[in-house]
This record gives structure tokens, sequence and C-alpha cells, in this order.
């Protein structure tokens, strides 16, 4: 049954990935408010997802924003204008191009946003790479950031293979940038755009944020979050996003592996590529025969194909964020192994835990392909 959102005590999540949604049904549920939820069609499977969020009735209504082709086509586009020109004219003409990108990616959001935005008490964005966030900025909506994933803004020196300081890019021309901002010019990502009220983060330390941006930093640890809920709560979370699924996990002599989208990054050449190095990993760090592969939702790789001596292999259903097997104490591994995952530091249900960083990535890539 849908209800209707109250005006005054009521708040809205906007999310991109099924992390994040995690996080927005944890906050909903501690919050008791009739809230409402948005899903980017970035969303593997987005619908799915939405029947399930519905039918638990955690939140009022979940709606979906389709805007995945329209980002898609904006950004590439720009990219195509903006690489026929030499160095200097790109310099001078860049902003204006990617204004036009933005423009055309808000005039989407726009037209296809099932709801009014403006009665909500506070908007909780969780990525503002796509157009929900430039949209708010466009109807001068402020809105609370939240971190795309776990310490997302922190440098990761174990993970200089892919993108350590990612603030560093909206820190050039930050003068210019924050003067385009604030005349409704542009979105200035990053934090720093004056839609942002505040940018809530997992944890403070080791942040990279100039300091405008910093001093609207908030610190909701996961951890404490998750502590409130009740056994109720964890349930409902568990059944909510497992639906029919079940999964059978023989606990003993198990290891549990989170894998990265290696293919869907282009950090390999195919899937052949990806087998080929989640194999390696098993062999050096999972001495267990049982071992659980739990791909990433961007991971479409099938691992149920593995063939390793000793090894009984299994496929976790991807579609599923990973954290929630907390929330299950019949689910217990003697090690879970990552390159570089969040749903490491929050896997309470192995004894040990080990993300080796996306740098071993790299020397095990050199060292078999």
């Amino acid at each position: 049954m849908v209800r209707s959102a109250n005006r005054i005590n009521a708040d809205l999540y906007y999310c991109i990935s099924y992390y994040q949604v995690y996080i927005a049904v944890i906050k909903s549920l501690l919050s008791q408010k009739d809230n409402v939820l948005i899903l980017s069609d970035a969303i593997p499977d987005v619908e799915n997802l939405q029947k399930k969020i519905n039918k638990s009735n955690i939140f009022v209504n979940t709606y979906i924003l389709f805007e995945k082709d329209q980002v898609a086509f904006s950004r590439t586009k720009f990219r195509q204008e903006y690489n026929r020109h030499g160095n200097l004219v790109k310099f001078l003409i860049g902003k204006s191009l990617w204004l036009k990108s933005q423009k055309a990616i808000i005039s989407h959001a726009k037209s296809v946003l099932l709801i009014d935005v403006r009665k909500f008490q506070d908007i909780y964005v969780f990525g503002e790479g796509r157009s929900f966030a430039p949209y708010l900025h466009n109807i001068r909506k402020k809105f609370i950031l939240v971190e795309d994933a776990l310490n997302y803004y922190q440098r990761r020196k174990e993970d200089d293979l892919i993108e350590i300081n990612r603030m560093s890019k909206p820190r050039k021309f930050y003068l210019v940038n924050k003067l385009l901002d604030v005349l409704g010019l542009y979105y200035y990502m990053g934090g720093y755009s004056s839609a942002v009220k505040k940018i809530e983060v997992n944890d403070k330390s080791n942040l990279v944020f100039v300091k405008c941006a910093a001093r609207k930093l908030t610190e909701l640890n996961r951890k404490e979050l998750t502590n409130q809920l009740t056994e109720e709560q964890r349930k409902l979370i568990f059944d909510t996003f497992m639906g029919d699924e079940e999964v059978s996990i023989c606990s003993s002599d198990s290891c549990v592996v989170f894998t990265n989208p290696l293919v869907f990054d282009k950090l390999v050449d195919g899937e052949i590529q990806a087998k080929k190095i989640y194999a390696e990993l098993i062999k050096r760090h999972c001495p267990e025969k049982n071992i659980y592969i739990k791909p990433h939702p961007r991971d479409s790789v099938d691992y149920s194909e593995l063939v390793i001596e000793g090894k009984n292999i299994v496929q976790i259903q991807a579609l599923l964020p990973s954290e929630i097997f907390m929330f299950n104490r019949e689910l217990r591994f003697e090690r879970a192994l990552a390159l570089s995952s969040t749903a490491i530091d929050q896997a309470t249900f192995a004894r040990e835990r080990i993300n080796l960083g996306m740098n071993e990535f790299k020397k095990i890539k050199k060292e078999i392909l």
C-alpha cells in the first residue's frame, strides 16, 4: 500500500548501488519516518530490487530514476566534442562543453522524476556523478552527501592502481569551479557544491578534502549504526535483500571471496583473465576446501566454472550487498578474502579477514598474464 509522504517529517534517499541501498535501509529503519527511496537504473536488475524493497514496507514508496542511458549519452558526446580541439582550446571551452552536457542531464531528470523533491525534510544523496545531484543544485534544494562506499573519501596507499585521491581532480581550478557553482551554472562535484549542506562519512580520519568541504563533514560510523538495529530489524533487512533466494553454506573449512568487477572496470581483458586472477588468489590465500565466491554486483563473470584441485567452488548470487551476511547467525566462514572490498571491513561472519589491496592485483596480473 502506498502512503503519502509527510511534508514535514519525511526524508528522501537516492542510491546508485546495492551497498548504498543497504545503508539507506538501515538509516530509514532507525529514523522511524515515512521515508521515500529513489533507485538509479544504474543499479543492476533495479526493477527486481524495487519489488523487494516495496514488499518490505521499509519505505513509503520506492521509485526508479531512469537516467543511465541519458547520462552515458551526454558524457560520451561531451568527450567527443572535447577531444576534437587542441590543448589551449580544450582549456578555454572545456567548461562550456561540460555545462552543455550537464544541462541535458538535468533536463532529462526533470522530465522523468515522478515526485516533488522539495517537500522532504532531508535528502540523502549517495552518488553525485549521475543526474540527481545536479538536478537538486539546479532547483536550489540542499542535500546531505553520503560517501559512495565505505571510507570512499580516504587515501589508500595499498590501492594506487585505482584512483587513490578521489578528490584530487575536483580541486583543480577550485576558484573558477566554486564561482560557477554559486552562480548556479555548474554543479561542483566532490562535496564542494553549494547544494551540499553536509557530508556524511564512516570515518573522518585521513580524508581528502579542501577546508571548505571539510567543514561540512559529519561522522556516522557504520558499525555503530548497525549495532542500533534490533534482531527483528536485522531479520527484515536480510529477508528483504535475499527475497526468495536461499544460501546454503557449509561453515566448516570455508572461505568467502568477494570479487572486484575487473572486466567491467577494464582492469583485465575479458572473463578468462578475471578467472585466472581469482583462481591464483584462491590458490595462494585460501587453504580451505569450500570456496564461496560472491561476485560484485557489476561483475558478470561466472566463477562457478572455476576448476581448482582440492577445492569445492560455489558461487553466491551477485546482486546482494555482502554486508547482509552478518545478519544471519548461521552464515559463518573461516576466512573472507578480497582484492579491495568495503565488505571485508564489516565481515564479522568470518574468523579471518584479508583485504589484499589493488597493488597485489597488479603484482599477480604481471606474474600470470
